[in-house]
């Protein structure tokens, strides 16, 4: 399982919301579930901006994510962040598969 978690930077109140989506990824998901923080609309001048990119970094390294921003009108960083949710969950894959004896 895996799962983006996505804000919005010139939209303080997405940004503010993260903390309660990443508890509800958290609490409902997988417990083995990999979880991206993304931030979308990096291509807006930094007058338009509510959130820096400075305040994502933070956000992502108190719940121990990755952080992109991506810009989905300019399709940029979109794929950096699949590939490395695709990373994380394939890792958790192999340790989760590494755990059971297929041949028993």
């Amino acid at each position: 399982m895996g799962a983006l978690v996505v804000y919005s930077v010139t939209d303080r109140d997405s940004f503010n919301a993260v903390e309660k989506w990443i508890g509800q990824v958290n609490n409902k998901a997988n417990p083995n579930c990999s979880i991206i923080l993304v931030a979308n609309k990096a291509d807006v001048a930094d007058s338009e901006r509510t959130v820096s990119t400075e305040e994502g970094d933070q956000l992502a390294e108190k719940h121990g994510l990755e952080f992109y921003e991506v810009s989905a009108m300019e399709n940029t960083g979109i794929s950096e962040a699949m590939n490395a949710l695709a990373r994380h969950m394939t890792i958790k894959y192999e340790s989760l598969a590494g755990e059971f004896d297929f041949n028993s």
